[in-house]
């Protein structure tokens, strides 16, 4: 738990840690703090959801904020774990690896089976109506994954001055259970992001949806991933039924 990690950190340094009652060399200390220190910083840094936020002690659980449909959705597609394939050399020079888990509203259990449509620009900021678009489903333990390229940037005006971020638009279905959620994805670093993205009704401020890019590399070939999960609030009681539910932001 971070809060493990902090109160191990703040007992080492400032002397409270009785170096006497344990047998622990000295230089596994030093370690030890230097690595509780890195967990806590990049836990304090980190913007990839779930969140927890600590209020009178007790934890609670987020939702995923919802975002706009944008214009590009199309209900029709297939059944996909590659995206952007189109352009072969495109795909393969700026691949982007997409994971993580659905949850249900108590940001551990994995919703199964779930359905998530995903569409994007390609890396020059163009939609197509058969690429870069289709659905994947989670496995039994809510966990998804996919291959993509990294989304172009686009403008929205007919000057080519207003930027929308980087982004992938997800939804999220809910069946019976569970509100889905029609979202975007964002990247961190983006200089577009909250208030210098010009569509001003999106969520790009929303630390939730905004991921932490890494580097994965082995045997020389390196690609970008990201995690991003996804909490789903469930139907207000009364209202379980196949009928689907989405929170989504209506222009």
């Amino acid at each position: 738990k971070i809060s493990d990690f902090s109160d191990l950190s703040s007992r080492i340094s400032f002397g409270s840690f009785d170096r006497n009652s344990v047998m622990v060399p000295q230089g596994l200390i030093s370690v030890l703090l230097i690595l509780a220190n890195i967990v806590l910083d990049y836990a304090q840094e980190s913007k990839i959801i779930p969140v927890f936020v600590r209020r009178n002690n007790s934890r609670r659980c987020r939702p995923t904020p919802p975002d706009i449909y944008g214009p590009y959705y199309e209900p029709r597609t297939k059944r996909l774990t590659q995206y952007c394939t189109g352009d072969k050399d495109s795909y393969y020079n700026h691949t982007l690896t997409v994971h993580g888990h659905v949850y249900a509203d108590d940001c551990r259990t994995g919703i199964p089976n779930t359905k998530i449509e995903v569409w994007q620009a390609d890396v020059d900021g163009r939609y197509h109506w058969t690429d870069c678009r289709g659905y994947i489903m989670t496995d039994r333990n809510g966990y998804y994954e996919f291959t993509t390229v990294n989304p172009g940037r686009y403008t929205i005006d007919r000057a080519h001055r207003d930027t929308r971020p980087r982004h992938i638009h997800y939804k999220v279905h809910g069946g019976r259970e569970f509100m889905g959620v029609v979202t975007q994805m964002y990247f961190r670093g983006d200089p577009f992001l909250g208030n210098d993205d010009p569509c001003r009704i999106c969520s790009s401020e929303r630390n939730e949806l905004i991921t932490r890019p890494s580097l994965y590399c082995r045997k020389g070939a390196c690609m970008k991933t990201v995690k991003f999960d996804i909490v789903l609030e469930r139907k207000p009681r009364g209202r379980e039924s196949p009928t689907e539910m989405f929170n989504v932001i209506k222009v």
